[in-house]
């Protein structure tokens, strides 16, 4: 049985001003620490804006070393972004100062009227690595969503847009999209769960896992491991992953598909294809396998491990007591 951590999405309060705490991290750039006078002083500063939906219908959401939530609900009529802006300092006033010089902006794209764009400015453009935001955005499901992080984690659940994210080192979840998802991302974990459509993945490092999706699926990972799950994917099916890592995947033994299976300088187990599914022109050697199953069809599925292990197990999918689909 597989476990997946849902993300919690914290929504936070506003508070007027910064706060001031102790903390012994230093910025090795821009922040203002020297190595006579690192940043040891940090201040924090909560915001909040709302905004009428209108006529938009995307929103992008911007940050730098901090994380973006954003969570679709149906009643929703507005906007509603919530900030918790960071800096540090040498010193408690100038943790404070910077921390009071970002800024929260939630406003139309000059460019695309239609796109809401929360970021946050800070002083020269450019964030030091000692000051950052962490921003929440609540939302009518319909928009689509488009996030670009730095060194930020990202969280989206509950809409029913398209999303596309691009972030670098910052792990990626989204759960309960019905349009199609692309992440682009570096270092880190991507899970999607319960997308509609088409699901496409780009990662360096960390484990891709994908559970249950509408579309097609790419997936590729420089040297992490990929994990596929399904009870029921729709047909034709047109699934592709690549790493160097190891593959698992779990799917359905009614599928139709040319299945291809290769761990070029790995193995591949797929000894769950002698449990009686329709297996035809199957070719087999220690690190590929090529076969058709119940016939073909329309169908592919396509996996490459070059230098991991690649499993591919069968699940049969059983109608639940009492009918409905599992």
């Amino acid at each position: 049985m597989r476990t997946i951590t849902l993300a919690i999405l914290v929504w936070l309060a506003f508070v007027a001003g910064c706060k001031t705490t102790d903390d012994t991290s230093s910025g090795d750039n821009g922040g203002g620490g020297t190595a006579n006078r690192p940043d040891t002083e940090r201040a924090e500063r909560d915001d909040r804006a709302t905004i009428p939906v209108g006529e938009f219908t995307e929103v992008l959401v911007e940050t730098w070393n901090g994380s973006i939530g954003v969570i679709g609900t149906p009643a929703a009529t507005e906007f509603t972004v919530t900030s918790t802006i960071f800096a540090m300092g040498p010193t408690t006033g100038e943790a404070d100062q910077r921390c009071k010089d970002i800024q929260l902006i939630a406003a139309a794209d000059p460019n695309t009227p239609t796109r809401l764009h929360v970021r946050v400015e800070f002083p020269g453009g450019h964030p030091p690595v000692t000051s950052g935001a962490r921003i929440t955005v609540a939302m009518p499901q319909a928009p689509k969503v488009i996030v670009k992080a730095n060194n930020s984690s990202v969280r989206i659940a509950t809409t029913s847009g398209d999303v596309a994210v691009t972030t670098n080192k910052g792990e990626v979840t989204v759960i309960d999209v019905a349009g199609s998802v692309e992440i682009k991302t570096t270092e880190k974990s991507v899970t999607c769960l319960r997308i509609g459509g088409n699901v496409e993945v780009n990662t360096t490092i960390g484990t891709i896992q994908v559970t249950e999706f509408g579309g097609k699926l790419k997936l590729k990972n420089s040297q992490g491991h990929i994990e596929i799950f399904h009870d029921k994917p729709t047909e034709p099916v047109d699934i592709q992953a690549e790493t160097s890592g190891n593959i698992t995947s779990e799917l359905p033994g009614t599928i139709k598909a040319q299945l291809i299976l290769a761990a070029p300088s790995g193995t591949v187990e797929a000894s769950s294809l002698d449990d009686g599914i329709p297996v035809t022109d199957r070719i087999t050697s220690t690190n590929n396998v090529r076969c058709k199953i119940n016939g073909g069809g329309e169908g592919k599925i396509e996996y490459t491990a070059h230098n991991g292990t690649l499993t591919y197990k069968v699940k049969e999918f059983t109608k639940p007591v009492g009918g409905g689909d599992k």
